[in-house]
């Protein structure tokens, strides 16, 4: 996973986190290791069309399947444990 700033939940596993701030829940793995991520993550940007950002954040609860999400439909995403 990249970004300037990684939340991971409690229980979360990944592989890798390369990331400015890593948030880790308690009990959740970082299997292969930390870095410090390239930012952008794309550059220069590929050539996608403006988007505009949704405002509604979305909570994947534990046990839930959600999706496909639409392109930008979403302010946050957060998958709570176990979630799919």
């Amino acid at each position: 996973m990249t970004g300037d700033t990684v939340l991971l939940g409690n229980g979360a596993s990944i592989y890798q986190a390369f990331a400015n701030t890593l948030l880790a829940g308690p009990g959740s793995v970082v299997r292969a290791g930390t870095g410090v991520p390239t930012l952008p993550i794309v550059s220069p940007a590929c050539g996608l069309p403006p988007i505009t950002c949704g405002t509604s954040d979305v909570l994947v609860g534990p046990g839930q399947r959600l999706g496909p999400l639409a392109l930008a439909s979403t302010g946050g995403c957060r998958c709570s444990t176990a979630a799919r």
